[in-house]
């Protein structure tokens, strides 16, 4: 596999609030609460296969979700999920990272399948 792309913090910064904005689409929104919903149908009593089973939902959902956006900064379908990281990670040590907490915690939470 290769390498995923370095992006600088104005680069993760144009990306993130791209991918973000794909992701607050409500025809998205709609389409990851009903894989969570679907995932926590399925029966089971232990919380950790709950939360893998919800994450094992919405993961494949987002990356063709935003793929374009994250190719467009040369990440690819493999290395999509490094890419995500690497942008929260040069958010985290940017000095305004007061303002993009509130996304990153929606994006999370959303991985987790909390929506609202």
């Amino acid at each position: 596999m290769q390498a995923p792309p370095q992006l600088t913090v104005e680069t993760a910064k144009a990306c993130f609030n791209k991918a973000f904005a794909k992701f607050e689409l409500p025809e998205n929104q709609e389409q990851l609460k009903n894989a969570v919903i679907e995932a926590r149908a399925q029966e089971t009593e232990d919380p950790a296969q709950q939360q893998s089973n919800v994450i094992n939902k919405v993961l494949p959902l987002l990356t063709p979700m935003l793929a374009e956006e994250m190719t467009e900064y040369g990440f690819t379908e493999q290395t999509l999920l490094m890419g995500m990281f690497q942008i929260q990670m040069l958010l985290a040590a940017d000095p305004e990272f007061p303002e993009y907490q509130p996304k990153i915690a929606r994006i999370m939470s959303g991985l987790q399948g909390k929506f609202d």
